[in-house]
């Protein structure tokens, strides 16, 4: 047998298990470029609405799916730092210490975008996000009257309850000869009625 028969029955035999690894090595990239696209994806759509489910889910996988670009886990590892400064529940304060740490955010889906092929620049993705002025407004109120609620299960704070008369209540009044509505006398000056064809009889002594 000369050598190249030898060639020929090995490239027929490894020819299957070579093709097979690198069609696995290639899917095991556009995966791990899926998930990270996935990521990206998901905090640009998110970047308006930093305290949604899926933002914070997406932040808290970057070190798993980006272990290996050192540029986005030393960026991501910055803002971390930054978001661990307490919320203080003073408005002004709080609106300062977010326009703070914008900066960083920016430059982590910055980098995040050079990972993946896109290459966003830090002045495109602070100006091209978009969030409703009204669904910021909705989200504080509901914010408000969450903490309200806890503090009156937790003690801090009272439900005012307000006690009216009721010899003061309006009530509603059919009768188109008389005004539209009547004060409500006390039980003790209202009329008894009695209900037509029942007749109520006493008893003798």
């Amino acid at each position: 047998m000369e050598i190249q028969d030898l060639i020929m029955m090995g490239a027929i035999l490894i020819g299957p298990l070579l093709a097979v690894q690198v069609t696995r090595y290639f899917d095991e990239r556009k995966e791990i470029k899926d998930r990270k696209l996935k990521i990206f994806r998901t905090l640009m759509a998110t970047r308006g609405y930093k305290f949604s489910h899926l933002h914070i889910e997406a932040l808290n996988i970057i070190d798993i799916d980006f272990s290996k670009d050192k540029g986005v886990i030393n960026t991501w590892k910055t803002y971390h730092s930054k978001l661990h400064k307490p919320i203080t529940g003073d408005a002004m304060s709080d609106a300062l210490t977010l326009r703070e740490i914008e900066p960083s955010f920016n430059k982590l889906l910055h980098e995040i975008s050079k990972a993946v092929g896109y290459d966003f620049s830090e002045t495109e993705i602070e100006a091209s996000s978009y969030a409703p002025i009204l669904h910021e407004h909705i989200e504080s109120q509901q914010n408000k009257v969450l903490g309200y609620v806890v503090d009156i299960l937790e003690g801090k704070k009272s439900l005012p309850v307000h006690i009216t008369d009721s010899s003061q209540l309006l009530i509603q009044d059919n009768n188109p000869h008389r005004p539209v509505y009547r004060r409500l006398r006390p039980a003790r000056d209202r009329p008894s009625y009695r209900s037509p064809g029942i007749a109520i009889r006493k008893r003798k002594p």
